[in-house]
């Protein structure tokens, strides 16, 4: 399987320096400039309450939720004539095949998401009409590690 790597127009810095979205069988997205808003949140655990009758309630910690990555970043070439639509189509692709996506920010990896919501806000137009200039939210969820057991039943022998 060969690697595509698409890259807008107006490098500024490096390609190990700059924002990424890889995916199996997706071409690698990379972020032109750094993205202007990184949130992580889902840390804390969940609680369920129980109630008891006669006493006050029991708290007891129920689960460790998925972590969520919320990225904005702005969409554009260097210069505000050409047109990001391809980009953006590679954005709707990865949006539509929601597959396991690694973010790396720089040299950081910051693990391993799906995603759950993608759009783009478009501010400008190149002169073909297509957008040349648009405001992009990824949001993902953490990619949990299950994995369903598979195969034949083992019986215990009968002594």
């Amino acid at each position: 399987m060969a690697l595509v790597i698409v890259k807008i127009p107006g490098k500024v810095i490096s390609d190990a320096q700059q924002a990424r979205l890889i995916a199996v069988g997706l071409p690698v997205l990379v972020l032109p400039w750094w993205p202007s808003e990184v949130e992580e949140s889902g840390w804390a655990p969940n609680y369920a309450e129980t109630e008891r009758p006669g006493r006050t309630a029991l708290l007891t910690r129920s689960n460790d939720p998925l972590a969520t990555l919320r990225i904005s970043f702005v969409l554009r070439a260097s210069d505000v004539t050409q047109s990001i639509q391809d980009t953006l189509d590679i954005v709707r692709r990865y949006a539509a095949a929601k597959p396991i996506v690694q973010v790396m920010l720089g040299q950081s990896d910051r693990g391993h998401w799906r995603i759950t919501d993608a759009g783009a806000t478009q501010q400008d137009w190149a002169a073909n009409g297509e957008p040349s200039v648009a405001d992009v939210v990824i949001s993902m969820r953490e990619a949990s590690d299950a994995s369903i057991p598979v195969g034949p039943i083992k019986k215990k022998p009968k002594s």
